[in-house]
């Protein structure tokens, strides 16, 4: 499963165990060994083919306190943006795969993950439909944001529909990735492998990092 990247977090946990490996680099490493050396190419190119470097305007969250919070809080962050909503079953089943992309940054203080509840009922009316998903799920760790009210529309998408214009798509689950008001990537839907979006992921992150540098 590893060597084919299908592996869930319940996977990842057994096969932990099971070899005696005890830091999180050790085991890094341990998976790297396991994993496709062709796969590992596949999913390189598949994702520097969705990387961008286009500039977007500014835009506000509220966040799961009903705060306001501007993107451009996180100055010099990779700010990692999962657009998601209550009714979408895939948006549902990919956050699995999110969930170990959190786990592997939680320590990064330069990479921000955020779950932006969006074409849906708003923090007002999503709030606690979100809260009650995310307490079953055991995310406790998810940072939850909420879409705001589109200008002229009873639509709350006013942040996704910056990024819809651009792909002139307003299919989700739709990943992006921005830092310091610059669209750097972006996929939509999930492949259904909780270890394949991790790593999609940290592909884009560890690319964005090196650009960086």
């Amino acid at each position: 499963a590893v060597k084919y990247n299908a592996v869930n977090e319940n996977l990842l946990n057994a096969l932990r165990a099971e070899s005696g490996v005890k830091s999180d680099a050790d085991f890094q490493k341990l998976l790297n060994s396991l994993k496709s050396a062709l796969g590992k190419k596949q999913l390189e190119e598949e994702v520097r083919s969705h990387m961008m470097n286009t500039a977007i305007p500014s835009f506000t969250l509220t966040d799961s306190k009903g705060k306001q919070v501007s993107i451009d809080a996180f100055k010099d962050k990779i700010v990692v943006i999962d657009f998601w909503a209550n009714w979408c079953a895939p948006c549902k089943a990919a956050m699995e795969g999110m969930k170990l992309a959190v786990d592997k940054y939680a320590n990064d203080k330069d990479v921000v993950i955020l779950f932006v509840n969006t074409q849906d009922q708003g923090y007002a009316g999503s709030r606690a439909a979100t809260e009650k998903f995310m307490k079953a799920k055991g995310y406790a760790n998810f940072n939850v944001m909420y879409d705001n009210k589109k200008t002229g529309s009873r639509e709350y998408s006013a942040a996704f529909s910056i990024f819809a214009k651009l792909f002139h798509s307003s299919g989700i689950p739709r990943k992006v990735i921005i830092r310091n008001g610059k669209l750097l990537y972006t996929a939509e839907g999930y492949s259904g492998s909780p270890s394949q979006l991790c790593d999609e992921i940290s592909t884009a992150v560890d690319i964005i990092k090196k650009d960086v540098k």
